[in-house]
């Protein structure tokens, strides 16, 4: 999943890999937020994964500003945080039949969640130095 995330180009795509990774490695059902110009929690890619649904951007909202992970009615929520902030949330949905494990790929949704926000993180910047130049 790193080699894939390296050669991303944009948030699609590694909500895409994303995606993938955590269906084959947890059986979860994967979505990736970022904050949108209106400041609100964005679904990527997803949009018809119980993940997505309005329901949860309250508490999309409140990963993405508290940076904690939550784990609430069979979805885990993790921050994507790197040294110059929080990104975004990975919203995880499990089935009821998987519920019980969904405590178990904890630590390994945390590490998911570190990698996409690196790649989340270098996207942006390259397209805020994209603006500049352009303004110049």
């Amino acid at each position: 999943m790193a080699r894939k995330l390296a050669g991303a180009a944009d948030a699609m795509q590694v909500s895409v890999i994303a995606r993938d990774f955590v269906s084959q490695a947890t059986d979860g059902r994967a979505v990736i937020f970022v904050r949108g110009v209106d400041g609100q929690p964005h679904a990527v890619a997803g949009e018809g994964s119980p993940a997505a649904t309005r329901s949860d951007a309250p508490i999309v909202d409140l990963v993405m500003s508290g940076g904690e992970y939550v784990e609430l009615d069979f979805n885990a929520y993790v921050p994507l945080v790197t040294s110059s902030g929080v990104h975004g949330a990975l919203a995880v949905s499990f089935d009821v039949a998987n519920a019980a494990d969904m405590h178990e790929p904890r630590e390994l949704l945390i590490a998911v969640a570190l990698l996409i926000a690196i790649v989340i993180d270098r996207i942006q910047m390259a397209a805020a130095q994209g603006r500049r130049e352009i303004l110049e």
